[in-house]
């Protein structure tokens, strides 16, 4: 068999003398010609079958990887939203005066992070009870070692002004800060920032 290496072209001229050793017309040793040739040989043999791998891709194949495209950029925004939303609450009546809140919260956030969203929530909902005071009655705290989720449940009793607890309870206002108008406004905090 012909062994003789092929030239290359000027983009790979390097292989004749880089990878492949220092090119000899006749150097006398027969033998390292020949190995140098085969992996010349060998070299475009691989250089071939990824062309034509390439080249083999056909019109359904080029649509599937758009496809995954697609996708994989859904999946990253929709990472993203989850991101920036990282923290989700709700708020269930328990009688005229008490309610419980529950607050799930991305991995990002931390048991601390889910314990303030859920502490924010509840001083939310007793302005919006049209209230001030409160008093946490009940907490639970939960993490989902597999999926990251932290969990929060906290039981909120509200206090009236001048009752026997009120002395102890907390204000809404002052839990919110100075701007407790516009976290009001705003809603049910969704981030734990």
């Amino acid at each position: 068999k012909d062994l003789a290496a092929p030239e290359p072209p000027p983009f790979c001229k390097w292989q004749t003398s880089g990878m492949l050793g220092p090119a000899r017309a006749s150097s006398g040793n027969e033998f390292l010609s020949k190995v140098r040739a085969l992996r010349l040989k060998l070299f475009w043999v691989g250089l071939t079958a990824i062309e034509t791998t390439l080249k083999c891709f056909s019109e359904e194949s080029k649509e599937g990887l758009k496809s995954m495209k697609i996708q994989s950029i859904a999946t990253l925004l929709a990472i993203a939203v989850a991101i920036a939303g990282c923290a989700q609450s709700t708020v269930q009546q328990l009688s005229q005066s008490s309610f419980k809140v529950s607050t799930t919260a991305a991995p990002a956030c931390g048991p601390q992070g889910a314990r303030n969203v859920a502490f924010r929530t509840a001083a939310v909902e007793v302005i919006r009870k049209g209230g001030d005071l409160f008093i946490i009655e009940g907490d639970s705290a939960n993490y989902d070692g597999w999926s990251g989720i932290h969990s929060q449940g906290m039981v909120v009793r509200m206090i009236k002004r001048g009752s026997s607890g009120a002395s102890d309870a907390l204000s809404a206002r002052q839990v919110l800060g100075a701007d407790w108008q516009n976290v009001v406004a705003e809603g049910v905090p969704d981030t734990c920032t």
